[in-house]
């Protein structure tokens, strides 16, 4: 008797973008979702936390998003630190390891 492999999926959801924002101005960022390191379709939703990944954060917004394309825009607020962007799927099954993002000064 032969029996079938039980497939073993792998998901991740992988954020890619610049680490650093000037105040004021804004950076896209991109999230990539794979199963088994292949990328998969998901609908997307990002979010923003406070650089302990829990809190509130008003360092920054996220100004757009699109949830098919897997993108969002950030906006620096006039105040330097850091945030922390998440993605998950829109089931909330996949969700991302934390992207850390600076908010500087132009130097």
């Amino acid at each position: 008797i032969v029996t079938a492999l039980q497939q073993q999926h792998n998901y991740a959801v992988t954020i890619s973008g610049s680490p650093s924002i000037v105040k004021k101005y804004t950076a896209t960022y991109t999230a990539v979702f794979t199963d088994n390191g292949q990328p998969i379709a998901e609908t997307s939703e990002f979010w923003l936390t406070g650089d302990d990944g829990v809190s509130t954060t008003t360092l920054a917004t996220i100004t757009s998003q699109d949830s098919v394309n897997n993108t969002c825009v950030v906006t620096a607020g006039n105040t330097i630190g850091y945030v922390k962007l998440w993605c998950k799927n829109i089931e909330g099954t996949i969700v991302s390891e934390p992207f850390r993002i600076q908010i500087k000064n132009i130097v």
